[in-house]
């Protein structure tokens, strides 16, 4: 070859830098780190200097040493190569998982819309059921609104519809459907027959999407029903030129009806049954046997019907007589009671008020003290009774009723809102702000123990019952007041003193200023 020394320098190093570029994918024009000597043998002098290693290397050790950090270099990159492929591989499943996930949330939300709509459907039934103006599928649906959701649980078991509004209409009154739910077509105009089918075509795919089976076999056996109702309708009126019975001759209808109403649900099956193989082998008239078959099925589907609704008459009629013999279980209880509590009140003591004198003088003490302005005596209509209490006492002391005489602290309330719509000549109606008890105990048999007062629940929210406990010979005595959260600082008019056998506790109510 005629080339120059130099020549054949710079083909090798052109040579070597290709195949490192094959090898590795970087040359000195195109790496990631920007070392235009990337190819060049690197030679650690300094480090060889002062180690003292300055002995030349062969050129064969120079390639053992160059091959072992190639390997080291393609084991890294296979190794980056199956770690880039993993992250794939998984960003690809968590892809999937987040599909998935995503299409099993919008079947949720598909079957809650489902369920909204035909809870709404449902519903809206119920209210003009209630109200008076129902419509022909009201009329149907509504021994399966009685018996047929009991059994479902999103039914309201208090046997109510609830508006927007918050008001309830009870449904437990209605009276169940005598009447089979076929029979209720007859009397139905064409008009009426199209929107009776289009409300059981709704109702039967809402069923339908929720897989209630009961109620979609109710609904899908009325649709055939209505269909051949509505078909004999407008064949009659001559609205339609389609014949129900289209290929029997007309002096044959009444024979085919006849016959078909006599027999049952397993004869319509069998019958059915044996019609299919007649037209599956082509056997007879087609049209004949055609119309046959679907006349079968109105009658099947009629019979269907006819069962489900003797069902639900049946569970009407043991339902009444569940109520009957709970009504006499009920009176004969009551009977038992009355006699028990007239025996009873022969053998109960009246608990009779303290009349000791040190007692009355006491009363008649707070009495003279009179009332502020904006204070009521508060009566025995405040009183809550506590007969039904037991002491331990009992057979040592007659328990007695302490006296007591009690305050009602009233007044108006100038708040915010009350001074922006009343004035002293027109005032807002009056509050209750707080109590005075003072509950007189002068002949307590323990006087180191003071009476106590505790709070209960009343019957109403609004209100609570503060129960006064002092011991021998005083039974307890309760109150029923508003139900308010106390003031319990000592200049904001709280008291809590027992003292010369008198228990005064004096409190008033936190006021909580309007804001707008």
């Amino acid at each position: 070859k005629n080339e120059t020394p130099e020549e054949r320098l710079a083909r090798k190093e052109i040579k070597k830098n290709l195949n490192t570029a094959a090898r590795l994918g970087y040359s000195n024009d195109n790496n990631p780190f920007g070392d235009s000597n990337l190819n060049d043998q690197f030679v650690w002098r300094k480090k060889n200097e002062k180690n003292g290693n300055n002995a030349p290397i062969s050129k064969r050790e120079q390639q053992e040493a160059l091959q072992l950090k190639l390997d080291e270099i393609e084991k890294v990159r296979k190794r980056r190569e199956e770690s880039e492929k993993e992250k794939e591989e998984l960003e690809r499943l968590k892809t999937e998982e987040a599909r998935i996930r995503e299409q099993q949330q919008f079947g949720d939300w598909q079957r809650k819309e489902e369920d909204f709509h035909l809870n709404q459907a449902k519903t809206r039934s119920k209210i003009r059921i209630v109200e008076g103006r129902q419509r022909p599928v009201d009329i149907v649906a509504k021994n399966l609104f009685i018996f047929g959701e009991e059994d479902s649980p999103n039914n309201r078991t208090d046997g109510t519809v609830r508006y927007t509004s918050g008001r309830k209409l009870d449904l437990s009154s209605l009276e169940v459907e005598i009447r089979e739910p076929f029979k209720l077509c007859d009397d139905l105009s064409i008009s009426q027959l199209e929107e009776l089918l289009n409300d059981v075509i709704t109702y039967q795919q809402m069923e339908g999407a929720k897989n209630n089976e009961k109620a979609y076999n109710f609904w899908s056996s009325l649709r055939i029903v209505c269909e051949d109702k509505l078909s004999r309708a407008k064949e009659l009126a001559g609205v339609s030129t389609e014949c129900v019975y289209f290929g029997v001759h007309r002096n044959v209808y009444q024979d085919v009806d006849n016959f078909l109403s006599k027999r049952d649900e397993k004869d319509l099956y069998d019958l059915q049954i044996q019609v299919e193989d007649k037209l599956k082998n082509g056997e007879g008239d087609v049209d004949f046997w055609g119309a046959i078959l679907k006349q079968l099925k109105v009658y099947a589907a009629r019979e269907n019907l006819r069962a489900q609704h003797e069902a639900m008459l049946e569970k009407q009629l043991e339902k009444l007589e569940a109520m009957k013999k709970e009504k006499m279980d009920k009176g004969q209880l009551e009977d038992n009671v009355s006699e028990e509590e007239e025996n009873q009140e022969e053998e109960i003591i009246n608990p009779i008020f303290d009349e000791s004198k040190k007692a009355i003088a006491l009363e008649k003490l707070e009495e003279e003290k009179g009332l502020d302005e904006m204070e009521d005596v508060m009566g025995q209509a405040d009183e809550v009774e506590t007969t039904n209490t037991s002491y331990w006492w009992n057979d040592k002391f007659r328990p007695r009723k302490p006296r007591y005489f009690n305050r009602v602290k009233t007044g108006y309330d100038w708040n915010k809102y009350n001074q922006s719509h009343y004035d002293h000549d027109n005032p807002p109606p009056k509050t209750v702000q707080g109590y005075k008890f003072n509950i007189f105990y002068p002949d307590l048999m323990d006087k180191s123990i003071t009476p106590q007062f505790k709070m209960e629940v009343a019957d109403h929210a609004e209100f609570a019952i503060i129960r006064f406990t002092a011991g021998p010979p005083y039974e307890d005595i309760a109150f029923k007041i508003v139900n308010r959260e106390w003031e319990y600082g000592r200049k904001r008019g709280f008291k809590c003193v027992f003292e010369r056998g008198v228990l005064s506790l004096f409190f008033n109510f936190k006021r909580h200023r309007y804001r707008k």
